[in-house]
C-alpha cells in the first residue's frame, strides 16, 4: 500500500515455521483480502507548486488527542472486528507513550522474520566498510518497517544514517470494497488515526532522529530526487500491478552502485504462478493462485518478475536485487540467524 494490508505472526523459532505460520495466517485472512485495488482510486497528486514536508519534524510534539480517546475508540470499534482487550491494549500504549503494533488499525503488518532479513541487508553494508547509510521506503502505514530500518541504523551504523519514508496516507481503496480489513484501513486513513499512530510510534521508538516522513504520493517526489543517492530502496507501496511497476521504473535510478533495491510481499515468483490468471487480476491486491493453490500478491509478482526479467533473490517474502556496474543482479541472501526480531514487533505480543 502506500497502505496495503499485510498480516503478522508472533515470533517463531525457525525459518520453516515462520513460512508455515505465514501461509496459515494468509489462508485465514484470504476471504477478507481477495479484493481489487482499483488503480483509479489513487490519491490526488500534490499541487505542482507545493513542496513535500517532513511531517515528523513539523509535528514532533503532536500526540493523540487524549480527551477524545473514547470517541476515537468508539469509532474504531464500529469499523473493525476487534475485542475490548485489543482496544484496551491500544489505549494503554497510547496513554503510556509506548509503541503500538497490535490488531487495532491492522498496525502490525508483515512477517516478523522478514524484518530480520531487512536488518541483515543493513549489516551487509556495514561489513562492506560504509560508515553511514541512506535508506528510502515507499509505503509506511503504522511505521513497522520504518522502525526496523531505523533500529538497524542504530545497531550497525552507530546512529549515522537516515530513513526517508514516502506515503500519502490518504484513503485510496475503491469505495465499493466492503471487506472488513479494507473498511478498517480506509477508516483509519479517513479519520487521520493512522497518521497519529505513525507519528506516535516514531516518537516513542527512540529512533525518531533517523526518520523523515514525506506525506505525498510516491511519484510526486521523483523530479526532486537525484540519481544514485540511496544505499537501500524498499518498495512496499500500493500493490496493484501498475503502481508497483511505476515505483520500480521511477525509483530504481536513485539506488547507488552496489546498493540494494528490495520490496515486500513476494510470496510467489513469476515462474511459480498461473500467468494468465495473474494478468486477469492486475488490480487485485491478493488472490489464490490456480497453479500452486497458494495466496499471493499478483501485482507484486508480475511487476517484479517482468522488471528484473528473472527469478529474483528472495527470503521470507522479501525480494532483493543489487546494482552492479549499472545492472541489477541477484545476491546471495545474507544470514540472519543471529539477528533477533525487532523490539517493536514484540511490544504487543
Amino acid at each position: 500500500m502506500d497502505t496495503n494490508e499485510k498480516t503478522s505472526n508472533k515470533q517463531v523459532n525457525s525459518n520453516q515455521t515462520s513460512k508455515n505460520e505465514s501461509v496459515k495466517k494468509n489462508d485465514q485472512n484470504a476471504e477478507a483480502r481477495i479484493e481489487p485495488a482499483d488503480a483509479s482510486s489513487q490519491p490526488e497528486p500534490a499541487a505542482a507548486n507545493s513542496q513535500p514536508q517532513n511531517i515528523v519534524a513539523e509535528e514532533e510534539d503532536k500526540t493523540f488527542d487524549c480527551p477524545n480517546m473514547e470517541a476515537m475508540l468508539q469509532n474504531i470499534r464500529s469499523h473493525e472486528r476487534i475485542t475490548d482487550q485489543d482496544l484496551e491494549e491500544f489505549k494503554r500504549c497510547i496513554l503510556n507513550d509506548k509503541v503500538y503494533f497490535g490488531k487495532v488499525m491492522f498496525a502490525t503488518q508483515g512477517v516478523p522474520d522478514r524484518h530480520r532479513v531487512m536488518q541483515a541487508l543493513v549489516r551487509e553494508k556495514r561489513k562492506e566498510g560504509f560508515d553511514s547509510i541512506s535508506i528510502m521506503e515507499i509505503g509506511t502505514w503504522a511505521g513497522g518497517s520504518a522502525l526496523t530500518w531505523a533500529e538497524s541504523v542504530t545497531k550497525y551504523f552507530d546512529n549515522n544514517g537516515d530513513v526517508i519514508c514516502v506515503d500519502p496516507l490518504v484513503p485510496y481503496f475503491d469505495k465499493n470494497i466492503d471487506r472488513s480489513v479494507y473498511v478498517a484501513m480506509r477508516n483509519a486513513l479517513k479519520e487521520g488515526y493512522i497518521v497519529d499512530l505513525l507519528l506516535h510510534n516514531i516518537k516513542c521508538s527512540g529512533h525518531g532522529d533517523h526518520i523523515k516522513l514525506m506525506k505525498c504520493p510516491s511519484d510526486f517526489l521523483i523530479p526532486m530526487l537525484k540519481d544514485e543517492q540511496v544505499d537501500i530502496l524498499f518498495i512496499d507501496g500500493n500493490h496493484n500491478y501498475a503502481a508497483v511497476k511505476k515505483d520500480l521504473e521511477n525509483y530504481s535510478r536513485i539506488v547507488k552502485e552496489g546498493g540494494y533495491i528490495c520490496g515486500d510481499d513476494l510470496e510467489l515468483h513469476i515462474t511459480d504462478i498461473d500467468i494468465e490468471q495473474a494478468r486477469q487480476h492486475l488490480n487485485y491486491d491478493y488472490i489464490q493462485d490456480n497453479k500452486t493453490e497458494r495466496f499471493y500478491h499478483p501485482g507484486v509478482t508480475l511487476a517484479v518478475g517482468e522488471f528484473f526479467n528473472e527469478h529474483v533473490s528472495e527470503r521470507e517474502g522479501l525480494w532483493v536485487q543489487r546494482k552492479v556496474n549499472g545492472k541489477w543482479q541477484n545476491i546471495e541472501m545474507p544470514d540472519y540467524s543471529d539477528i533477533p526480531i525487532p523490539e517493536h514487533f514484540l511490544a504487543n505480543t
